[in-house]
């Protein structure tokens, strides 16, 4: 462990040496945080954007560290389980609805104080809308557009990518 934090610091030194103007209390900062990094849990969750027309879901934490604030609905992977699994059976369990995928969109990854998120995202489509909430305080579709609404961390990074899909594929049309 002693090891891993010397090499650690000599990184964080050679790319710190270039600047000049770090302290060696930000340096020391630095390696602990990247050595807490190494450490860190993966949780490994699946994500669905759900769109109806040009609308997508979002839905409100029920409860936990990000109580009331907006995701996209989703959960974690069981042990053996695929993504797009797994978020079918996050949404049933959720929403008791059915939702069929349409696309991957992408992989976010993300750090928290406490653990690594890596979640995969998938394009999503409900096979019926007979949306009953369990896990979450409300839902709401959304243009993706919407300014100020308080996303978890971990998904304000997914509508940006989603945001960016959807100007790429509006030039690819063009």
């Amino acid at each position: 462990m002693e090891q891993d934090r010397e090499k650690i610091k000599q990184t964080v030194r050679k790319c710190t040496d270039r600047l000049g103007f770090v302290t060696e209390e930000q340096v020391q900062s630095m390696v602990e945080r990247l050595a807490t990094m190494k450490d860190m849990k993966t949780v490994k969750v699946a994500a669905a954007v759900i769109k109806d027309k040009d609308r997508i879901l979002i839905a409100q934490r029920l409860k936990g560290e990000f109580k009331g604030k907006w995701e996209f609905p989703g959960g974690k992977l069981e042990e053996n389980e695929d993504a797009i699994t797994a978020i079918k059976r996050e949404i049933k369990e959720e929403m008791e609805a059915d939702i069929e995928t349409d696309e991957y969109l992408c992989n976010i990854e993300h750090d928290y104080e406490t653990f690594h998120l890596s979640m995969d995202v998938y394009i999503c489509h409900f096979l019926n809308q007979n949306i009953k909430l369990h896990d979450h305080m409300a839902y709401r579709w959304i243009d993706p557009n919407e300014q100020h609404i308080d996303y978890v961390p971990a998904d304000i990074k997914v509508i940006n990518y989603y945001l960016n899909y959807l100007n790429t594929d509006i030039i690819m049309k063009s």
